[in-house]
């Protein structure tokens, strides 16, 4: 419906609606591609940094919590916190991948609300690593769902940060980077796949940014796999990760484009 002379949406739904009385989508230009806006059917507006200003987490107060989470003390721990339904099938041999390359580590996942969902992620897993002649039961736990503080309390319970292929991590990026943990990611074509990468990009971190998924295996059995590398990493996040939070220049800069399309909009209307 035509509710505002402008309207407009963002990238909390990192796709075009397609519906023609959305005028403008808000999108962040460090996560567009070149392309970027043929992938809408609304005028894409880049907006600088994010495109919004988020708050860091509070962390006051919590601490990593390994037995409490049903985490090993002693393994190095591979968070890969999107919901299920994120992961797509033809992914799945890539975590075989990571837990040859890295037999240590500990992939943790966190359940969805549905036992019909976490029953197939799971038969998913137990196929994939299988076949590369792996029992996923021995590489993998999936952590129940939890509160707030318990979210960040896993995040802080781990190592490294796995980014999901296709769809990439938004806000669960911003709090694992709150926590300190090292990234790995894989950028895709479309906005929705770079979350991630313009996030370490605009840290200035390309090192755990993969070409490809072969290189993202790589990236992240080499951090696994190495603890002073690990370490370094996460103490570059912690060193640079203010820049991402409370910035302002997207605020101004939204202003100035409602302001501008608007206007646009009010002198087309007069014309016609």
């Amino acid at each position: 419906m035509r509710l505002a002379p402008l309207q407009a949406a963002g990238w909390g739904h990192p796709v075009t609606t397609g519906l023609v009385n959305v005028d403008l989508f808000l999108s962040s230009d460090a996560m567009e591609p070149a392309d970027g806006a043929a992938h809408y059917t609304e005028d894409l507006v880049r907006l600088p940094g994010l495109s919004v200003s988020v708050a860091a987490p509070e962390l006051a107060g919590l601490a990593p919590d390994r037995t409490a989470l049903g985490l090993s003390p002693d393994r190095p721990v591979l968070l890969a916190c999107q919901s299920p339904i994120k992961f797509r099938p033809q992914d799945d041999p890539m975590f075989a991948a990571i837990a040859r390359r890295a037999p240590e580590t500990l992939i943790a996942f966190v359940a969805h609300s549905s036992e019909h969902v976490n029953d197939r992620f799971a038969d998913r897993l137990e196929r994939a690593f299988r076949e590369a002649g792996l029992d996923w039961r021995r590489h993998c736990v999936v952590v129940p769902r939890t509160d707030r503080a318990g979210w960040l309390r896993l995040n802080l319970s781990c190592d490294v940060f796995l980014d999901s292929l296709g769809w990439s991590g938004g806000m669960t990026t911003l709090e694992a980077i709150a926590c300190g943990l090292p990234v790995v990611t894989c950028p895709g074509g479309t906005m929705r796949a770079r979350h991630t990468a313009a996030m370490l990009q605009l840290m200035g971190l390309d090192a755990t940014i993969a070409a490809d998924v072969d290189a993202y295996v790589d990236l992240a059995a080499a951090l696994l796999t190495d603890p002073a590398k690990r370490a370094a990493a996460a103490a570059t996040i912690a060193d640079r990760r203010a820049t991402l939070y409370d910035d302002p220049a997207p605020v101004a800069a939204l202003g100035d484009a409602l302001a501008t399309h608007l206007e646009r909009r009010r002198a087309t209307a007069e014309r016609t």
